[in-house]
């Protein structure tokens, strides 16, 4: 991880997901379901931007400029509106926190981390391919999948079991305060917190 990336680089948050209502309580839309829970606990109002390709919005944070993005390009293709708001805005990758599902990690846990592989999510995929490794990654467990037979596209486009929406919605307030950790203190510190192992 490189050690020039600190808490004021930080200025846009992407939430990874797919649009349409089919897709919505689907373990892959679960960046989706997180930074509409910071949104809606911010009171910041979503705009269509074709521009960006997506929904988007402005949060003003310790007085500085947060841009928050759902991207509406469907998951592989979710650099395109990523690179979109970056280059009008003149950002680097290094600024991006991208909120994504991830199915090493048991269902609600959370961890922090820049760079690594893309586990075979799709979306992370096509964000390196554009992008390269430098954006802090945000990850939020789905659990591995079941059975293991399943192919994983339809074990991650498939809907969160009751159970484990509920761990989901009960660790959403936790979600939102480790990524205000992460605009407010920097990476190392917020991934020194976040990760550790109890």
């Amino acid at each position: 991880m490189s050690s020039s990336i600190q808490s004021q680089d930080i200025r846009v948050v992407v939430g990874l997901g797919n649009p349409g209502k089919q897709y919505v309580a689907t373990r892959h839309n679960l960046g989706f379901m997180i930074i509409d829970a910071l949104a809606e606990q911010e009171s910041l109002g979503w705009k269509r931007s074709l521009r960006f390709h997506g929904e988007w919005c402005q949060w003003i944070r310790n007085d500085m400029m947060i841009h928050l993005l759902k991207p509406h390009t469907f998951m592989n293709r979710s650099a395109k509106s990523v690179h979109a708001l970056l280059k009008y805005h003149k950002l680097a990758p290094s600024q991006v926190l991208c909120i994504q599902d991830d199915i090493t990690l048991e269902v609600g846990d959370t961890k922090l981390s820049v760079g690594g592989g893309a586990g075979g999510h799709n979306g992370i995929k096509d964000l390196q391919a554009v992008l390269g490794n430098e954006f802090a990654r945000y990850k939020v467990g789905i659990g591995q999948k079941q059975p293991a037979q399943m192919a994983l596209s339809d074990f991650v486009l498939g809907v969160f079991p009751e159970a484990h929406r509920q761990i989901i919605w009960d660790r959403m307030q936790a979600y939102r305060e480790q990524i205000a950790l992460i605009l407010d203190e920097g990476i190392t510190p917020a991934m020194n917190l976040i990760n550790q192992k109890i």
